[in-house]
Protein backbone atom coordinates (compact mmCIF):
# COMPACT_ATOMS: atom_id res chain seq x y z
CA UNK A 1 0.00 0.00 0.00
CA UNK A 2 1.22 3.80 -1.04
CA UNK A 3 0.44 6.62 1.64
CA UNK A 4 -0.89 9.43 -0.78
CA UNK A 5 1.91 12.18 -0.97
CA UNK A 6 4.22 9.16 -0.79
CA UNK A 7 4.98 6.68 -3.94
CA UNK A 8 8.18 5.22 -2.86
CA UNK A 9 6.55 4.17 0.93
CA UNK A 10 5.31 1.15 0.71
CA UNK A 11 3.33 -0.71 3.52
CA UNK A 12 2.83 -4.60 4.11
CA UNK A 13 -0.44 -6.12 5.65
CA UNK A 14 -0.24 -9.78 6.16
CA UNK A 15 -3.99 -10.22 6.00
CA UNK A 16 -7.14 -8.50 5.06
CA UNK A 17 -8.41 -7.29 8.58
CA UNK A 18 -4.64 -5.81 9.33
CA UNK A 19 -4.68 -3.86 6.04
CA UNK A 20 -8.78 -2.53 6.95
CA UNK A 21 -6.96 -0.99 9.89
CA UNK A 22 -4.26 0.44 8.53
CA UNK A 23 -6.89 1.94 5.53
CA UNK A 24 -8.52 3.42 8.66
CA UNK A 25 -5.62 4.91 10.02
CA UNK A 26 -4.27 6.57 6.73
CA UNK A 27 -4.91 7.26 3.16
CA UNK A 28 -3.22 5.17 0.23
CA UNK A 29 -2.70 5.74 -3.15
CA UNK A 30 -2.53 2.36 -4.47
CA UNK A 31 -3.44 -0.81 -2.69
CA UNK A 32 -2.15 -4.32 -4.15
CA UNK A 33 -4.14 -7.54 -2.98
CA UNK A 34 -2.36 -10.64 -3.79
CA UNK A 35 -5.11 -13.57 -3.55
CA UNK A 36 -3.71 -16.81 -3.48
CA UNK A 37 -6.39 -18.86 -2.14
CA UNK A 38 -7.59 -21.74 -4.37
CA UNK A 39 -11.53 -21.75 -5.02
CA UNK A 40 -13.87 -19.08 -6.25
CA UNK A 41 -13.80 -15.76 -4.00
CA UNK A 42 -15.47 -16.03 -0.73
CA UNK A 43 -18.50 -13.69 0.91
CA UNK A 44 -15.91 -12.47 3.52
CA UNK A 45 -13.66 -11.56 0.82
CA UNK A 46 -16.30 -10.07 -0.78
CA UNK A 47 -16.81 -7.82 2.54
CA UNK A 48 -13.62 -6.86 2.48
CA UNK A 49 -13.99 -5.32 -0.74
CA UNK A 50 -16.92 -3.25 0.34
CA UNK A 51 -15.05 -2.22 3.14
CA UNK A 52 -12.09 -1.19 1.21
CA UNK A 53 -14.55 0.97 -0.84
CA UNK A 54 -16.22 2.45 1.79
CA UNK A 55 -13.04 3.53 3.59
CA UNK A 56 -11.16 4.58 0.92
CA UNK A 57 -13.14 5.38 -3.01
CA UNK A 58 -10.82 7.28 -3.68
CA UNK A 59 -7.84 4.51 -3.82
CA UNK A 60 -6.68 2.46 -6.79
CA UNK A 61 -6.52 -1.32 -6.08
CA UNK A 62 -4.54 -3.74 -8.31
CA UNK A 63 -5.43 -7.85 -7.72
CA UNK A 64 -3.79 -10.69 -8.65
CA UNK A 65 -4.72 -13.98 -8.09
CA UNK A 66 -3.36 -17.57 -8.48
CA UNK A 67 -6.40 -19.11 -9.12
CA UNK A 68 -8.30 -17.29 -11.55
CA UNK A 69 -12.63 -17.85 -12.15
CA UNK A 70 -15.15 -15.33 -14.02
CA UNK A 71 -17.03 -14.73 -11.31
CA UNK A 72 -13.49 -13.05 -9.73
CA UNK A 73 -13.03 -10.87 -12.35
CA UNK A 74 -16.49 -9.85 -12.18
CA UNK A 75 -15.90 -8.79 -8.31
CA UNK A 76 -13.16 -6.82 -9.00
CA UNK A 77 -15.34 -4.95 -12.12
CA UNK A 78 -18.40 -4.74 -9.61
CA UNK A 79 -16.00 -3.43 -7.00
CA UNK A 80 -13.94 -0.77 -9.01
CA UNK A 81 -10.70 -2.95 -9.28
CA UNK A 82 -8.36 -0.57 -11.30
CA UNK A 83 -6.31 -3.75 -12.60
CA UNK A 84 -6.51 -7.32 -12.25
CA UNK A 85 -3.79 -10.24 -12.94
CA UNK A 86 -3.90 -13.75 -12.69
CA UNK A 87 -0.83 -16.02 -12.83
CA UNK A 88 1.15 -16.62 -14.73
CA UNK A 89 1.55 -12.64 -15.84
CA UNK A 90 4.29 -10.51 -16.18
CA UNK A 91 5.85 -7.84 -13.72
CA UNK A 92 6.39 -5.70 -15.78
CA UNK A 93 2.69 -4.93 -16.68
CA UNK A 94 1.86 -5.02 -12.74
CA UNK A 95 3.92 -2.32 -12.72
CA UNK A 96 2.95 -0.58 -15.43
CA UNK A 97 -0.66 -0.18 -13.93
CA UNK A 98 1.08 0.38 -10.63
CA UNK A 99 2.08 3.75 -12.28
CA UNK A 100 -1.07 4.21 -14.32
CA UNK A 101 -3.08 4.09 -11.05
CA UNK A 102 -0.73 6.77 -9.53
CA UNK A 103 -0.90 9.12 -12.69
CA UNK A 104 -4.66 8.56 -12.80
CA UNK A 105 -6.38 12.06 -10.88
CA UNK A 106 -10.02 11.05 -11.74
CA UNK A 107 -11.84 8.75 -8.88
CA UNK A 108 -14.29 7.72 -10.93
CA UNK A 109 -13.42 4.30 -11.91
CA UNK A 110 -15.32 5.15 -15.47
CA UNK A 111 -16.44 1.67 -15.90
CA UNK A 112 -19.88 -0.10 -14.59
CA UNK A 113 -21.24 -3.70 -14.42
CA UNK A 114 -24.44 -3.75 -15.17
CA UNK A 115 -25.12 -7.45 -15.87
CA UNK A 116 -22.73 -10.28 -13.94
CA UNK A 117 -24.27 -13.62 -15.59
CA UNK A 118 -21.30 -15.51 -16.07
CA UNK A 119 -22.54 -16.00 -20.01
CA UNK A 120 -24.36 -13.00 -19.97
CA UNK A 121 -21.45 -9.99 -18.89
CA UNK A 122 -22.39 -6.27 -19.69
CA UNK A 123 -21.16 -3.20 -18.67
CA UNK A 124 -21.18 0.63 -19.84
CA UNK A 125 -17.70 2.37 -19.66
CA UNK A 126 -16.31 5.96 -19.94
CA UNK A 127 -14.86 6.96 -23.85
CA UNK A 128 -11.14 7.39 -22.59
CA UNK A 129 -8.34 5.42 -23.95
CA UNK A 130 -7.19 4.58 -20.40
CA UNK A 131 -10.57 3.06 -19.61
CA UNK A 132 -10.80 1.55 -22.47
CA UNK A 133 -7.27 -0.74 -21.91
CA UNK A 134 -8.29 -1.26 -18.57
CA UNK A 135 -11.46 -3.07 -19.83
CA UNK A 136 -10.34 -5.32 -22.37
CA UNK A 137 -8.00 -6.53 -19.93
CA UNK A 138 -10.89 -7.49 -17.72
CA UNK A 139 -12.18 -9.21 -20.41
CA UNK A 140 -9.28 -10.86 -22.04
CA UNK A 141 -8.95 -11.89 -18.18
CA UNK A 142 -11.93 -14.44 -18.24
CA UNK A 143 -11.21 -17.89 -18.73
CA UNK A 144 -12.35 -19.25 -21.65
CA UNK A 145 -12.04 -22.71 -23.87
CA UNK A 146 -9.49 -21.14 -26.52
CA UNK A 147 -5.89 -21.94 -27.93
CA UNK A 148 -3.53 -18.93 -26.62
CA UNK A 149 -3.41 -18.13 -30.05
CA UNK A 150 -7.25 -18.20 -30.64
CA UNK A 151 -7.65 -15.85 -27.10
CA UNK A 152 -4.82 -13.51 -27.94
CA UNK A 153 -6.47 -12.65 -31.07
CA UNK A 154 -9.84 -12.59 -29.68
CA UNK A 155 -8.71 -10.02 -27.61
CA UNK A 156 -6.70 -7.91 -29.75
CA UNK A 157 -10.03 -7.33 -31.88
CA UNK A 158 -12.05 -7.11 -28.95
CA UNK A 159 -9.75 -4.17 -27.99
CA UNK A 160 -9.82 -2.54 -31.11
CA UNK A 161 -12.91 -2.67 -31.79
CA UNK A 162 -13.66 -0.87 -28.20
CA UNK A 163 -11.19 1.91 -29.26
CA UNK A 164 -12.84 2.59 -32.64
CA UNK A 165 -16.22 2.50 -30.67
CA UNK A 166 -14.61 5.29 -28.03
CA UNK A 167 -12.27 7.30 -30.51
CA UNK A 168 -14.90 7.57 -33.28
CA UNK A 169 -17.79 6.99 -31.66
CA UNK A 170 -17.69 8.75 -28.77
CA UNK A 171 -15.26 11.34 -29.65
CA UNK A 172 -12.86 10.54 -26.43
CA UNK A 173 -15.29 12.34 -24.58
CA UNK A 174 -15.90 11.20 -20.81
CA UNK A 175 -19.15 12.22 -20.29
CA UNK A 176 -20.23 9.63 -23.31
CA UNK A 177 -20.94 5.95 -22.49
CA UNK A 178 -19.89 2.90 -24.57
CA UNK A 179 -22.30 -0.27 -23.97
CA UNK A 180 -20.30 -3.73 -23.92
CA UNK A 181 -21.69 -7.34 -23.65
CA UNK A 182 -20.25 -10.55 -23.73
CA UNK A 183 -22.33 -13.61 -24.17
CA UNK A 184 -21.05 -17.24 -24.08
CA UNK A 185 -22.90 -19.87 -26.11
CA UNK A 186 -21.48 -23.23 -26.10
CA UNK A 187 -20.17 -22.80 -29.24
CA UNK A 188 -19.64 -19.01 -29.42
CA UNK A 189 -18.17 -15.77 -27.57
CA UNK A 190 -20.01 -12.89 -29.07
CA UNK A 191 -19.16 -9.03 -27.99
CA UNK A 192 -21.84 -6.37 -29.01
CA UNK A 193 -20.33 -3.24 -28.60
CA UNK A 194 -22.68 -0.22 -28.67
CA UNK A 195 -21.08 3.50 -28.93
CA UNK A 196 -22.96 6.86 -28.89
CA UNK A 197 -22.03 7.87 -32.57
CA UNK A 198 -24.18 8.60 -35.61
CA UNK A 199 -22.19 5.69 -37.13
CA UNK A 200 -20.14 5.79 -40.69
CA UNK A 201 -20.20 4.94 -44.13
CA UNK A 202 -17.47 2.76 -45.80
CA UNK A 203 -16.78 5.68 -47.97
CA UNK A 204 -16.18 7.97 -44.96
CA UNK A 205 -12.99 5.62 -43.84
CA UNK A 206 -10.08 6.34 -46.01
CA UNK A 207 -8.46 6.72 -42.64
CA UNK A 208 -8.80 3.21 -41.39
CA UNK A 209 -6.66 0.17 -43.16
CA UNK A 210 -9.63 -1.40 -43.86
CA UNK A 211 -10.32 1.01 -46.92
CA UNK A 212 -7.32 0.08 -48.44
CA UNK A 213 -6.50 -3.47 -47.89
CA UNK A 214 -4.30 -3.62 -50.90
CA UNK A 215 -1.98 -0.96 -49.51
CA UNK A 216 -3.02 -1.53 -45.78
CA UNK A 217 -0.42 1.55 -45.20
CA UNK A 218 -2.27 4.05 -47.30
CA UNK A 219 -4.35 5.53 -44.42
CA UNK A 220 -0.98 6.56 -42.13
CA UNK A 221 -0.85 9.78 -44.09
CA UNK A 222 -4.58 10.61 -43.97
CA UNK A 223 -4.33 10.02 -40.27
CA UNK A 224 -1.40 12.17 -39.56
CA UNK A 225 -3.26 15.03 -42.21
CA UNK A 226 -5.82 14.59 -39.39
CA UNK A 227 -3.85 15.01 -36.75
CA UNK A 228 -4.81 11.27 -35.61
CA UNK A 229 -3.39 9.11 -33.31
CA UNK A 230 -1.45 6.26 -34.95
CA UNK A 231 -3.43 3.09 -35.28
CA UNK A 232 -6.49 2.87 -38.17
CA UNK A 233 -5.77 -1.06 -38.04
CA UNK A 234 -8.92 -2.18 -35.68
CA UNK A 235 -11.51 -3.18 -38.55
CA UNK A 236 -9.02 -5.00 -40.38
CA UNK A 237 -7.47 -6.79 -37.35
CA UNK A 238 -11.42 -7.56 -36.40
CA UNK A 239 -12.28 -9.15 -40.07
CA UNK A 240 -9.10 -11.24 -39.59
CA UNK A 241 -9.17 -12.68 -36.22
CA UNK A 242 -12.79 -13.76 -35.31
CA UNK A 243 -15.31 -15.72 -37.52
CA UNK A 244 -18.07 -12.99 -38.24
CA UNK A 245 -18.07 -8.87 -37.83
CA UNK A 246 -21.55 -7.94 -38.24
CA UNK A 247 -22.90 -3.95 -38.48
CA UNK A 248 -26.09 -2.57 -37.93
CA UNK A 249 -26.91 -0.26 -40.58
CA UNK A 250 -25.87 3.33 -39.26
CA UNK A 251 -22.50 1.97 -37.92
CA UNK A 252 -22.81 2.37 -34.38
CA UNK A 253 -23.21 -1.38 -32.91
CA UNK A 254 -21.15 -4.10 -33.82
CA UNK A 255 -21.15 -7.61 -32.97
CA UNK A 256 -17.89 -10.07 -33.07
CA UNK A 257 -18.41 -13.74 -33.11
CA UNK A 258 -15.95 -16.54 -32.62
CA UNK A 259 -16.40 -19.81 -32.19
CA UNK A 260 -15.18 -22.54 -30.12
CA UNK A 261 -15.50 -25.53 -32.04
Amino acid sequence: MLPSGAVTAVDWAHNAAQAIVRLINKPYQVILIDHMSKGEVTEEQIAYLRALQAIRPEAKSIVLVSDNTTRKVLEALRFGVFAYFSRPFEPSTVREAIAQALASANPSDGVELLSAGPDFISVRLRCCLQTADRLAHFIGEIPAALTEDDRLELSTAFREMLLNAIEHGGKLDPSEWVRVSRVRTRRTIVYYIVDPGKGFTRSDLTHAAISNQDDPLAHVGVREARNMRPGGFGMLIASRSVDEVIYNEPGNEVILIKHLE
